[in-house]
């Protein structure tokens, strides 16, 4: 049986057209040669908020900024003196605005529509946001993924010069030792051996527990601690060299056991990365201050230098991996040697896994930094084992 051809006419006047429009995935409109609007479907009143009756005869600029009406009027004009199946500004911004006044992204596709004489067009719109949006986030992800290869780079450069200078006095022993020594230069190649070994295993653990850390293969010893004593053991381990660097090291501990539940060793291990980070960014002479409080129910240990400060867009890049910041003039790499840009990484990393938090702060560059560590304080119970002694 031959299919039948509908008038178009026909189709309009039972109302078919209409409901033809409605059917369409997306927002359009019926509007002459003169931009006037003759219809709308559901989608336009989904989309920008208006009611169709309020739509029909006014101009199709009305569903755009007022900044882009009056160049949009142009181009409509040079449009219908040769109409035909295209998209409209490929390769533009084009945008729509709702009712309420808030703008969005669309993708408009116009379409001739002959009625003998005359021409009408049918203007799809899309609303393009969700498309956008990830635009945007591919765009960022890929500004972060050109921002951690070159973090990697620096990395694997300062790795590289951390290991250099070992690796030259070990061989340099090796040398020296090759004929009998005598006692003198016997202690004196047993200390660099020590030295140099302990700096390489202290690399190599520090990248250990970052990809624990990072592969979620940590575990911490939960057990009832004071935090004070953990907090003492990191000071006892880097006083010696902050006193080298002629830092003046203000402590405020307060008064009391504060307990804890934690890993001693991990804790301590945080406070030290702390401190550390502290001497790298303070000049020979500069203060460093530690206090460890209670606000709540919680412990609080903040560290503060007067180095050079962090800019409000590192404040949270410092805690990435291999993230480092500009230690400013007149540091001397030979005495503060840059470090792998792990430690402070490796502290967010331990925190979450006792469930506390650490942040930084920072008036901007050349104003100093604070850490700032919180920690759910326990409360002793009688019942449980007193803390092993560390």
């Amino acid at each position: 049986m031959p299919s039948m051809v509908v008038p178009l006419a026909a189709l309009n006047h039972e109302g078919l057209f209409h409901d033809l429009m409605d059917a369409a995935p997306d927002a359009m409109v019926l509007t002459g040669t003169d931009g006037v609007i003759i219809d709308a479907n559901a989608g336009v009143e989904a989309l920008f908020g208006y009611d169709r009756q309020e739509l029909v005869g006014r101009s199709v600029e009305t569903l755009m900024p007022e900044r882009q009406r009056g160049l949009h009027v142009t181009h409509r004009g040079h449009y219908v003196t040769a109409p035909s199946r295209r998209r409209m500004g490929a390769g533009l911004d084009l945008s729509g605005c709702h009712r309420d006044g808030s703008e969005f992204a669309i993708d408009v596709a116009l379409n001739p529509l002959r009625l003998g004489a005359q021409v009408l067009v049918v203007v799809a719109i899309r609303d393009m946001s969700p498309w956008r949006r990830l635009e945007d986030e591919l765009r960022c992800r890929a500004q972060d993924l050109k921002e951690a290869d070159r973090h990697k780079d620096r990395f694997l450069a300062t790795l590289a010069h951390e290991l250099r200078s070992p690796l030259a006095a070990l061989q340099q022993v090796a040398e020296l030792i090759r004929d009998p020594p005598d006692d003198d230069l016997r202690a004196w190649a047993s200390a660099v051996v020590e030295r140099q070994s302990a700096h390489m295993l202290g690399l190599v653990e520090e990248l250990t527990d970052v990809t624990r850390v990072s592969n979620g293969k940590m575990t911490i010893c939960r057990e009832r601690i004071d935090l004070s004593l953990a907090v003492a053991s990191a000071v006892e381990a880097c006083r010696a060299a902050m006193e080298d660097r002629g830092h003046l090291l203000d402590l405020h501990l307060g008064d009391g056991p504060l307990w804890v539940l934690g890993d001693h060793k991990r804790l301590t291990q945080v406070v030290s990365n702390l401190l550390a980070n502290a001497a790298r960014y303070t000049l020979p002479g500069g203060h460093v201050g530690l206090t460890l409080d209670t606000e709540r129910d919680e412990a609080v240990l903040r560290v503060r230098d007067d180095g050079p400060g962090i800019a409000p867009q590192m404040l949270t890049r410092i805690f990435e991996t291999f993230t480092q910041v500009d230690r400013g003039a007149g540091h001397d790499p030979a005495a503060t040697p840059q470090g792998l840009g792990l430690g402070l990484s490796l502290v967010k990393g331990l925190m979450e896994l006792h469930g506390g938090t650490v942040v930084a702060e920072s008036d901007g560059p050349g104003h100093g930094s604070v850490f700032t560590v919180r920690l759910p304080l326990f409360s002793p119970d009688p019942s449980c084992p007193a803390p092993r002694g560390r």
